[in-house]
C-alpha cells in the first residue's frame, strides 16, 4: 500500500491523460477515491482534460466522498447519501441503489 500512497498522483495523471489522448472518450466517470489514498491534484487532472477536451463531461465522484459536488459536471447520488426533496439547480444522474446495500453479492 506505500507504493499507492508514493505514486498514486503521478500514475493517475499519467495513466488518466494516456487513455483520454488514446480514446477521446465524450464523458468520464470517476467512481470516487478512498479518503486515505486522496489524490489532492484532482483539480489539475480535471483542468488538462477542460482545456484539451472541452467537450467531455465528467461526473462529480473525481475526489473521495467527502469532497464530492466539488468537481464535474454533473453529480451523481448513491446509497442514500443525499435525497433531494427538491427541484436541483445543478446537472444530476439518477440515484443507483444496490439490493443489499453492497455492489457484491452477499
Amino acid at each position: 500500500m506505500q507504493w499507492v500512497i508514493d505514486n498514486w498522483p503521478q500514475w493517475l495523471r499519467d495513466n488518466l491523460r494516456a487513455i483520454i489522448s488514446q480514446y477521446e472518450p465524450d464523458g468520464f466517470w470517476f467512481d470516487g477515491v478512498h479518503p486515505e489514498y486522496q489524490y489532492t491534484g484532482i483539480a489539475e487532472v480535471m483542468a488538462w482534460m477542460y482545456n484539451n477536451y472541452p467537450e467531455m463531461v465528467i461526473d462529480d465522484r473525481v475526489g473521495c466522498f467527502t469532497q464530492r459536488k466539488l468537481h464535474g459536471d454533473y453529480y451523481t447520488y448513491e446509497r442514500g447519501w443525499i435525497k433531494p426533496v427538491h427541484i436541483l439547480p445543478h446537472k444530476w444522474d439518477r440515484s443507483c441503489p444496490m439490493i443489499g446495500g453492497a455492489f457484491s453479492y452477499k
